[in-house]
């Protein structure tokens, strides 16, 4: 996908388009457009996430093969969009702005004469690349989103559209992989200072504070508790589950009685409404 999107050879959609932009700078925009979509059929027509078929090319449209499902482009204004140039006053004005986030948006070197002007696809390339410099430099932690299915209706779940998703996604085998493993982890000091709170005293180590919960908490076992050198691991979400409740119920006696009457008043009143009848709307599942 990424080749296709910006390989060098054969050159990607963004290459073909900036390749046109230079090329087609003298014919009117519709011309160009039309330019474009012939050299993307004739160049990489035959790629597997690509697809221009012969009523697409007539109605200026070709369509990308993502993992979440197709997605089709109109050409139209594609070339006049991608040139996005702006005068070198305006450039020169940006530039000379006492902010540096400003001034930071316009690195052109109007002084080179021989360097092409920049198009909105290198701007994209080059932002993703920086993106991607940032994430490899640090431990990002990413929130899968699944789209259930393709009319944004609620309570709606198309169960195709959602394995495929899944699928592409990974999101199995990274379940296996943390059930095989532990589900949380974290640096000693801060899991101590955290739930060390629970003990009546402040624990001096992991091992003081395992032989605490686990006579004090019986649905917690030693073996959920592993220490390395700077982290622990827990072994299932249910034991943070634990920890957290004994953690509130500590620090907040009052709030977590409130709470607990809260909750049982919620069951009864679902339990009344079940009984007479249901309110609550029924997920679809197709």
């Amino acid at each position: 996908m990424c080749e296709l999107i910006d390989a060098a050879k054969p050159p990607g959609i963004m290459k073909i388009l900036d390749d046109v932009c230079r090329s087609a700078h003298a014919v009117d925009s519709n011309t160009a457009d039309t330019k474009f979509l012939e050299k993307l059929y004739q160049t990489i027509g035959s790629h597997k996430h690509l697809e221009i078929s012969n009523s697409a090319m007539s109605s200026r449209e070709f369509t990308i093969k993502h993992y979440a499902g197709d997605v089709t482009y109109n050409v139209e204004e594609f070339c006049f969009k991608n040139n996005d140039n702006l005068y070198a006053s305006i450039v020169e004005c940006m530039q000379t702005s006492s902010f540096p986030w400003i001034s930071g948006l316009f690195p052109e070197n109007l002084n080179n004469t021989k360097t092409a002007p920049t198009t909105a696809s290198h701007k994209i390339y080059q932002s993703a690349t920086y993106l991607v410099q940032r994430l490899s430099s640090c431990s990002p932690h990413y929130i899968r989103c699944i789209k259930p299915n393709d009319k944004k209706q609620p309570m709606n779940f198309v169960s195709s559209r959602v394995e495929h998703q899944v699928k592409y996604l990974g999101l199995l085998e990274n379940l296996k992989v943390k059930r095989a493993g532990y589900a949380y982890r974290h640096y000693k000091q801060v899991f101590l200072k955290r739930f060390g709170q629970i003990l009546p005293n402040p624990p001096n180590s992991i091992s003081d504070f395992v032989n605490y919960i686990t006579q004090n908490l019986k649905e917690i076992q030693p073996d959920e508790f592993e220490e390395g050198k700077t982290k622990i691991f827990v072994r299932s979400p249910e034991t943070i589950f634990v920890l957290e409740e004994a953690l509130y119920k500590k620090l907040d006696p009052e709030g977590y009685k409130l709470k607990v009457q809260q909750y049982k008043q919620n069951e009864k009143l679902a339990q009344a409404k079940a009984g007479s009848r249901n309110l609550k709307p029924k997920c679809v599942i197709q």
